[in-house]
């Protein structure tokens, strides 16, 4: 309307203009019968899976879980989690106090259920570095294009998960 104001026309010119784009558009009926067509392949597609009884989303259910499946996943989590801890230590130090000291002093004069928390954080902590590492090890060597066998993801899938366990383990020991 602004735009309209400016050029100097009034609301009978502008109305003029809207009607006569109104007459230049051709009007889409081809959508409309486009949507028919589609919501009518769409009715005998789901009418046939009925008659036949095929489970609405399969796609979790029909699979096999194996370790490399599940090292993939807990790649992926895991590297979150990292990626996550990293990003916020650095956002505690710059928005807090700064006094680590009085932060140690506190953890220590708290009671057991505060320590324990406190050893669970970093004992998941720990682990998903030591996973995240050792996995991150294990895609390098994939990108020299070896173990890619099927026995051989096997072995380094345990292999990874005993070297994450020992890492664990020693970060946990410090």
């Amino acid at each position: 309307m602004t735009s309209a104001l400016r050029l100097g026309l009034n609301n009978q010119q502008l109305f003029g203009r809207l009607a006569c784009l109104q007459k230049c558009v051709v009007p889409c009926t081809s959508a409309s019968t486009s949507a028919e067509k589609a919501g009518t392949k769409m009715d005998k597609y789901w009418k046939k899976n009925s008659q036949r009884n095929r489970p609405l989303s399969p796609h979790l259910s029909i699979y096999k879980y194996h370790i490399p499946m599940m090292l993939s996943i807990s790649n992926r989590i895991t590297a979150s989690i990292v990626t996550g801890a990293f990003f916020a230590a650095p956002m505690i130090y710059l928005f807090g106090t700064k006094d680590f000291a009085g932060y140690y002093a506190l953890l220590q004069n708290s009671g057991p259920l505060v320590q324990s928390g406190v050893t669970f954080a970093k004992l998941n902590l720990a682990f998903c570095f030591s996973f995240y590492f050792w996995a991150s090890i294990r895609h390098f060597v994939w990108d020299t294009g070896k173990g890619y066998s099927t026995e051989q993801l096997y072995q380094t899938g345990y292999a990874l998960l005993a070297a994450t366990l020992l890492t664990t383990a020693g970060l946990m020991c410090l």
